[in-house]
């Protein structure tokens, strides 16, 4: 009887298998073909979801990849998301996962690199602050958990010939790029002398009063 029992009971847990997987296979397709981001979280939590410790011992992946209908490389990805997530017993955030991570190596600009870059450009020495209350730059940054805040920085006129821009950056933070690199890095709030002249304020607090005397 108990041998009965226990025999039942393997074939209902596997009855039971084939039919969740069945179903995971029919929701994954359906989601396949979504190339927005919620689509992608999606994905990525199906693959994470049925890509445990035990399928990953028993080489079972590209078993598990044809059978779901998922290519190698993404299921291998998220094979390595899962140990992560097994390390730190917390879901990694999503939006850090989907976020484009910038290259490496010789010949990129590391993130040091730029920051440098936006220092030389807000420098005293390139630039000048323009003057009146409305020449700010404001920008919207979403954070991670939704909560919006504002970034803002005062906007400022390029002052130097963009013929010895390069050799200003070369000399002063170790520049080892091209000009037109040089150029692309420039921060938004730092204006060419040709967009600045335009901008002018005629409001009360920025009128300049001598001109009415």
């Amino acid at each position: 009887k108990t041998m009965k029992l226990n025999t039942l009971n393997v074939d209902s847990h596997v009855s039971l298998a084939v039919n969740v997987l069945d179903g995971i296979a029919d929701f994954y397709s359906i989601v396949a073909n979504d190339g927005s981001r919620n689509g992608i979280t999606a994905k990525k939590l199906i693959l994470q979801a049925v890509t445990g410790l035990k399928v990953q011992n028993s080489n079972q992946i590209n078993l598990l990849s044809k059978v779901i209908g998922a290519r190698g490389k993404t299921i291998s990805q998220e094979v390595k998301n899962r140990k992560l997530l097994a390390e730190k017993q917390k879901l990694s955030p999503f939006l850090e996962l989907l976020a484009r991570k910038s290259p490496q190596g010789v010949g990129y600009i590391s993130e040091h690199e730029h920051r440098d870059i936006v220092d030389f450009y807000e420098n005293d020495e390139h630039s000048d602050i323009l003057k009146g209350h409305n020449n700010c730059f404001k920008q919207q940054v979403v954070s991670e958990d939704g909560s919006r805040t504002y970034f803002y920085r005062s906007k400022r006129v390029l002052k130097v010939h963009l013929c010895d821009l390069l050799k200003a950056a070369q000399h002063q933070v170790g520049y080892q790029y091209c000009l037109r690199s040089l150029i692309k890095l420039r921060p938004p709030w730092v204006l060419l002398a040709r967009e600045a002249h335009v901008l002018t304020c005629l409001c009360d607090r920025c009128q300049n009063v001598v001109l009415h005397l």
